[in-house]
């Protein structure tokens, strides 16, 4: 099992839409890809309320990338803004991908994303927007769960964070 795996079972699996139903209920969580990194192209997409599809990809969408230190040492990184203006609104995504290269299906994609239907730059707010957290990637899917042993304990050791509504950054205990 590798590291990234292991990771992800001992605490980050939980994400999935922020807001809604119950954090606790499984009606918050939903366990479908919501994301692609093939080639170097990382495509985000997710369906909001009334069967509206949104994506943005590396190709198209990109405002901003740089490197992203990945806290595998076996794997690379980077980050991603984006930016998507239409006429029913604007949405704004900042996504990092961690990846080997000797094994393109070991990959993890994590990423924020905010919705202001009807709203355009520069006049955003909040107040109407929908907010979403996304984790994704082929370890993690639902559909094919890792072999673990019944009995035994792990522990885990890196680096979290986490970002307020506010933007203030603060440390995860």
């Amino acid at each position: 099992m590798s590291i990234l795996r292991a990771a992800l079972l001992g605490g980050v699996i939980g994400l999935g839409a922020c807001g809604g139903p119950d954090p606790m209920s499984d009606e918050s969580i939903r366990f479908e890809r919501n994301g692609t990194f093939e080639d170097g192209v990382l495509t985000v997409f997710f369906d909001l309320q009334d069967n509206w599809h949104v994506s943005v990809n590396t190709t198209d969408n990109t405002i901003a990338t740089g490197p992203f230190d990945s806290p595998l040492p076996s794997q690379q990184g980077r980050s991603w803004t984006f930016l998507t203006e239409t006429e029913d609104g604007t949405s704004i995504a900042y996504s990092v991908v961690t990846w080997d290269d000797n094994d393109p299906l070991d990959c993890l994609m994590a990423s924020w994303w905010a919705e202001f239907p009807d709203q355009h730059l520069p006049d955003l707010s909040f107040d109407d927007s929908e907010t979403h957290a996304i984790v994704d990637g082929p370890e993690i899917d639902s559909a094919s769960p890792p072999d673990l042993p019944l009995q035994g304990q792990a522990t885990y050791a890196g680096p979290a964070g986490a970002f307020t509504t506010t933007g203030q950054k603060r440390p995860v205990t």
